[in-house]
Order: structure tokens, then sequence, then C-alpha cells
């Protein structure tokens, strides 16, 4: 292993460079079943990895847009969010991919119930996300998240 070697993989460590993690939302099964499937897509790089955890991240937010009134400065319009449902489904632990490989798990999770669906209104919106992400030493591999429709 050269010199060049050792920085790159440095480089992989600390930014999590050394997977590509995609997540895809099958969204047919969110309202006719109570679960949503998910495909989770992995590339790993030019370096082995030992995978502490794979795991997806489900989270339910509320943003609700306000107008308050100001004395000095009039109208401020602001957000406020908060979150309504969060969640994190184990999918695989303690395990190694091969640098080079092309990797896939497909994972049904289930939606709660008693949490509001996905809605848009004038002055307020709910949306459901997802996420995957890996545990690792070093940076963690995350996708980025990915609205669906309850």
């Amino acid at each position: 292993m050269g010199i060049f070697d050792k920085i790159k993989q440095v480089a992989y460590y600390f930014s999590g460079g050394g997977a590509n993690l995609q997540l895809i939302v099958d969204d047919s099964f969110v309202q006719k079943d109570g679960k949503v499937k998910v495909n989770i897509l992995c590339h790993v790089n030019e370096q082995d990895i030992l995978i502490d955890k794979l795991y997806v991240e489900i989270k339910a937010a509320e943003t609700v847009k306000f107008r308050q009134k100001h004395p000095k400065h009039g109208s401020i319009n602001g957000n406020s969010t908060s979150i309504t449902y969060v969640n994190e489904i184990i999918v695989d632990e303690n395990f190694r991919l091969e640098a080079k490989g092309e990797y896939e798990w497909n994972v049904e999770i289930f939606i709660p119930t008693g949490i509001a669906g996905t809605y848009r209104g004038i002055n307020a919106n709910h949306d459901w996300q997802l996420r995957t992400c890996m545990s690792k030493k070093g940076k963690n591999p995350e996708s980025e998240w990915v609205m669906f429709i309850v």
C-alpha cells in the first residue's frame, strides 16, 4: 500500500466516502396497507468497510406559517416546525461490505396509526420523510431525505 492509498483510506474514513447510499420509496403501498416499501441501494467505493448498523430513519413533521405583529417592525412572518413522529428501524448489523460491491436491501416500514398523514394547507403542512444511514468507524454514509405521501 503506497502513500496515496493511505491518504485515500484516511479521506474515506473522515468523509463518509466509503459507500454511496440511495433510498427508493414505493409510494403505491403506503395508503393501501399502512406500510411503505423501501429499496436501499449501496455502492462501495475502493475500500472494504465494516458496518456496525444499517438503518432507516423515519420522521414526520408539521410546519406552520404565521404572521406576528411587532410594535416597531410591523408584521413579521415566521415558521414553526414540530416533529410529530421519529423512529429508527434497524435493517442489518455487524457485517462487511467488499470494495467495489453493489448491495441491495428491501424493507417494509409500518406507519403508526394516530399520526396525521401528509397534508398541505394554506398555513400548515405535514410531511413524512425517510433516509437510510450506515453506522461505522469514521463518518457515516447516509442517503438524502426522501419525502413520501401517507
